[in-house]
């Protein structure tokens, strides 16, 4: 099996060359996770994803849509 290439600020590199770390962070209304991605101690590559944990409060005529 061949080792997975994986883009980077870096180009594409070898899976086996990079250090993974995922990171969970619970903000006021969010949850945000990020990966990121090191090689040689570098970071090359940051993947965020944000969750937003409920809708915005409407009043007036817009919340009775």
């Amino acid at each position: 099996m061949t080792d997975q290439l994986i883009h980077t600020a870096q180009g594409l590199v070898p899976f086996s060359e990079l250090e993974v770390t995922d990171i969970v962070e619970m903000r006021d209304n969010a949850r945000v996770t990020a990966t990121e991605w090191r090689r040689n101690g570098e970071l090359v590559r940051r993947d965020v994803n944000v969750s937003i944990l409920r809708g915005l409060e409407m009043s007036g005529q817009q919340a009775q849509l």
